[in-house]
This record gives C-alpha cells, sequence and structure tokens, in this order.
C-alpha cells in the first residue's frame, strides 16, 4: 500500500477519502516522524499557495520523498 502525506491549509477530509478509495493510506504531513514511511507527499497549493510551496520545498529537502502538488489551473506560474 501506498502511504501518502498530505499538506493542506483547507479542509484534507475530500482528499483523504479520494486516496482511501484510489487504495492509498493517507496520512497527515504535519508528523513527520513517519517521514521515512512516506511514499509520497501530496501538497495542496490552491489555499496559502506561496506557503505551501515553501512547505513542498521543505518536505522535499527534509524528507527526501518525491512531491506531488495539487493546483487550479489559474496557479501555474508559481511553479515555473
Amino acid at each position: 500500500m501506498i502511504t501518502v502525506a498530505v499538506s493542506t491549509t483547507g479542509n484534507a477530509e475530500e482528499l483523504f477519502e479520494a486516496l482511501t478509495l484510489a487504495g492509498a493510506l493517507p496520512v497527515s504531513a504535519g508528523d513527520e516522524s513517519d517521514g521515512a514511511e512516506w511514499s509520497v507527499a501530496l501538497v495542496d497549493l490552491r489555499s496559502e499557495p506561496l506557503r505551501q510551496v515553501r512547505e513542498a520545498k521543505r518536505i522535499h529537502e527534509d524528507v527526501g520523498c518525491p512531491v506531488v502538488v495539487l493546483i487550479a489551473s489559474t496557479q501555474a506560474t508559481l511553479l515555473a
């Protein structure tokens, strides 16, 4: 089973439900003590995008797992 660490400033319930339906085990990215067990981190940039970009970089540097970002179509320039 894939463990997905979720970082969001919004409501994580929908993300957790979707990941569970997809067969993943979602966990909160707030607890890095489990970071070694994370397969991937999902960082939601739709709310507070600049803060969450920094969080994505921090997770990648500190934990070392791949990071996938969730963005709104209007936020693509943040990643350029």
